[in-house]
């Protein structure tokens, strides 16, 4: 089962660009609806909703989008914390575009491209991320046990919280 808006976990190349794909037609698909029911709209009140309702799809499709890149990312043991920058590199293309400088859009839609088509082409990893070990203040904590006043006993661990991403083991 697909779960697109997750952040956890791998994506191989081909599930990443077929559901890519998908989420660029699906929101095609409803920004068309959308845009067909401008057309109805007679009110000042619905055209506003109508277009709320084709900024709320392009948000989620972007979201949809992200969470895609970050699981791609992982299949070749990336952080995911590269998408933002992809994000900015679109953003910057869409300044360079709106304000017209043709030489700027061209060069960053070639950078783009070849940003994009190296997220798409890059094997991934045959193992899956290896749990690094803890950091050094993690190794040093041992499990151990406190008496409480009821002969119950509770772990420091709990009383600390759950490792940090990336702990296999306390020891």
């Amino acid at each position: 089962m697909l779960k697109t808006f997750s952040l956890q976990g791998r994506l191989g190349r081909l599930r990443y660009f077929l559901f890519n794909v998908a989420v660029i037609a699906i929101a095609a698909a409803a920004v068309f609806a959308l845009t067909r029911l401008l057309t109805l709209a007679g009110t000042r009140p619905a055209f506003s909703m109508v277009q709320g309702l084709v900024a709320l799809t392009y948000v989620l499709a972007i979201i949809a989008s992200l969470c895609l890149m970050v699981r791609r990312l992982h299949d070749f043991d990336q952080s995911g914390w590269w998408t933002p920058s992809v994000f900015v590199l679109h953003l910057v293309y869409g300044y360079y575009e709106a304000v017209g400088s043709l030489t700027a859009t061209i060069l960053t839609g070639i950078f783009l491209l070849a940003v994009h088509l190296a997220i798409i082409l890059t094997p991934g990893q045959q193992n899956p991320m290896v749990q690094r070990p803890c950091s050094t203040l993690i190794r040093f904590i041992q499990p151990r046990r406190l008496r409480l006043s009821n002969s119950s006993s509770i772990s420091i661990i709990r009383l600390l919280g759950r490792f940090p991403a990336g702990c296999s083991n306390a020891a």
